[in-house]
């Protein structure tokens, strides 16, 4: 695994502790925040050729 995938990945598992976190304590606001950012990284490493 690159060091790109490697950061990614780190960068994917924390939005996604933390868009869990969001929705246990029903923050709508940082949930979607959080969706966007994992979108967003999904769509980063699929240019890139790292698929996460």
């Amino acid at each position: 695994m690159s060091e790109f995938q490697q950061e990614i990945q780190i960068r994917l598992d924390t939005a996604t502790r933390s868009l869990e976190e969001a929705q246990r304590d029903g923050d709508d606001y940082l949930a979607q925040v959080r969706l966007g950012e994992i979108e967003s990284l999904h769509r980063l490493a699929q240019e890139h050729g790292a698929v996460a």
